[in-house]
């Protein structure tokens, strides 16, 4: 039996389903709230016991809708089961490119590759907003399909789709480093040499795509978060 326990939110204490905790911990500033196996390990993280870094989310059910559907069913595959279960999930990492606080519109965004590095690979990505959402969006991967140029693309959607709809506070949550760590960190040091690694003095692997990216985050306040 699960439990789920609200250390921070509108009435902390340990709760016997999702919808119960859910509750206490939906659209609360700066909720902290995590699944457990154990009753006893419930009780610990409720009196602080269990260190988390910043906050502990769920992640909330996702149902399969026709803006799906543009994906291959082999390809949806692993992305639904990504956001349908209603299981814990920490935020590992939280930066932001600009600081000014303002309400931040959250989006999901994720890429898979079916059969990624070898011939004959298959590519989609996907923005996830809500339920039902209008701006909910699945596409095939056009240009080389990998798993990489997929999750970059997903970001990419979700930016186009926010300052489209005058949206200028953007979260993505992603479960890509590789993305996160691109857009925020390396570049900037890309940037200066010109799109060329400076370890093997290369072209910069996806390049177009980093340039759109960097392009479209310097019109947005945006989080970026790894799930």
């Amino acid at each position: 039996m699960p439990y789920y326990v609200v250390r921070q939110g509108r009435k902390p204490g340990i709760y016997n389903t999702w919808d119960e905790c859910h509750k206490q911990v939906d659209k609360f500033t700066g909720a902290q709230f995590k699944k457990f196996k154990t009753y006893p390990e419930a009780q610990e993280f409720l009196n602080g016991k269990v260190p988390i870094q910043k906050t502990v989310e769920t992640k909330s059910p996702v149902k399969k809708s026709k803006q799906w559907n543009n994906i291959p069913a082999d390809l949806m595959k692993d992305s639904i089961k990504k956001y349908s279960v209603a299981s814990s999930y920490q935020k590992l990492t939280i930066i932001d490119s600009n600081t000014e606080q303002g309400e931040y519109k959250v989006a999901y965004s994720d890429g898979c590759c079916f059969s990624n590095g070898r011939v004959g690979s298959r590519a989609g990505y996907g923005v996830y907003w809500d339920d039902d959402h209008p701006w909910n969006t699945s596409e095939r991967l056009y240009g080389d399909q990998t798993n990489q140029r997929a999750e970059l693309a997903a970001a990419i959607s979700a930016m186009e789709v926010a300052i489209s709809n005058s949206i200028t506070h953007l979260e993505i949550r992603t479960d890509s480093k590789y993305t996160i760590q691109s857009a925020t960190e390396w570049i900037h040091g890309w940037k200066r040499s010109n799109w060329i690694k400076k370890t093997d003095n290369k072209p910069v692997m996806n390049k177009d795509l980093m340039v759109k990216i960097d392009e479209l985050q310097q019109k947005l306040k945006l989080k970026w978060v790894c799930i």
